[in-house]
């Protein structure tokens, strides 16, 4: 940031705040809010492909009912 912020070339500075911001982009953390608990229950005879992810969030996309 120090390097950007002295730099009096406009493209190299655009170029150091790019990869400031990337860093920054991708070194940021996630804070979660809550954890919710939940079961989800279905037929397995009759429905296929029940995905729930990580922050459970069933992915209907991929659910196939026979």
């Amino acid at each position: 940031m120090d390097k950007a912020s002295e730099c009096i070339v406009p493209d190299k500075r655009y170029n150091l705040y790019k990869e400031l911001n990337s860093v920054m982009l991708n070194d940021c953390p996630a804070i979660f809010l809550f954890n919710p608990k939940c079961g989800v229950i279905y037929n397995k005879n009759k429905v296929k492909n029940v995905i729930v992810n990580p922050i459970n969030n069933i992915l209907f996309d991929e659910i196939i009912v026979e």
